[in-house]
């Protein structure tokens, strides 16, 4: 590996926050998501609603470790004051906010939704309103990267990457609560499965035409291409630890056989790795124009 691609590689290291912060948040808002509109649709089975909203905080959690990941990326906890100065007008500031937002909506929907009476009404309005702002969320995530000066980032296929990955990896998540609920997902395990191998596949396409383009990109000094020579080998990493995971998942359902928990945790592991792998290499190959 030449010295390019180590200081690429270096810069991915420091961005390691964010690509935590992207593989995380997006899945975790997709699994919240589904699970809201199961709950909303079969309200009136108030036992399995309950069993299975109590899984909710494991997205939940999911998006908070994401955004508390970003923040160490200010360098210091004071230096998110400025980012929610910006907002309006700055990408960074409208992404978190964003963000702050569903997670707020979905929290205490999530926290009123085992109450009693009139509280339930609320927790449902909460979580009604949760959808359209998790849809935002990642719009606005994906819409963070629009930098003109960063050539390399300022590419169609970077906002469709990021909004695939949510629905690569959020129904997979969302069948692990449905498993570790102990409820039935019926129809849901079979859409869900779907909804993920086409994301996966549209995934790596893009992916792949994006390490394309690369080759045509350069900045005064150096191809772009030549800061991420491993970009190839993540792409195929990736694909192959989705297609594993799919897969994992894929076997009892063809069987007819339940989801177990351990297969169900085992697949969520292998997608969000693969994730992981591609978001983090993308954080290598940072490239300003005109250096």
């Amino acid at each position: 590996m030449g010295p390019l691609a180590s200081a690429a590689l270096a810069e991915g290291v420091t961005q390691l926050s964010l690509a935590l912060f992207t593989t995380a948040t997006t899945g975790g808002i997709v699994a919240c998501l589904i699970v809201v509109c199961y709950v909303l649709a079969h309200h009136r089975d108030a036992a399995t609603c309950v069993r299975l909203q109590r899984f909710l905080i494991i997205p939940l959690a999911a998006v908070i470790i994401g955004l508390i990941a970003s923040t160490t990326h200010l360098g210091r906890p004071s230096n998110t004051l400025y980012v929610l100065m910006g907002v309006g007008r700055s990408p960074l500031s409208n992404e978190v906010v964003a963000v702050v937002a569903f997670t707020g909506l979905a929290w205490l929907g999530w926290l009123l939704s085992f109450a009693r009476g009139r509280l339930l009404g609320v927790a449902r309005a909460l979580l009604v309103v949760s959808l359209p702002a998790g849809a935002f969320a990642i719009f606005r995530i994906a819409s963070a990267y629009s930098i003109a000066t960063i050539i390399t980032w300022a590419l169609p296929y970077t906002q469709v990457n990021l909004m695939l990955v949510g629905l690569v990896s959020g129904p997979v998540l969302a069948l692990l609560l449905f498993a570790a609920a102990g409820v039935a997902p019926g129809r849901l395990a079979p859409l869900g499965m779907g909804v993920s191998l086409v994301a996966a596949v549209c995934l790596t396409v893009s992916e792949a035409l994006q390490c394309l383009t690369l080759r045509g990109l350069e900045s005064g000094l150096y191809p772009a291409a030549d800061l991420v020579p491993f970009y190839p080998g993540c792409i195929a990493a990736s694909a192959v630890l989705i297609a594993a995971a799919l897969a994992v998942l894929a076997l009892p359902l063809i069987r007819r056989a339940p989801l177990g928990i351990g297969r169900c945790a085992g697949a969520t592991a292998l997608v969000f790795a693969g994730i992981f792998i591609v978001r983090f290499a993308f954080y290598c190959m940072r490239l300003t124009a005109g250096i």
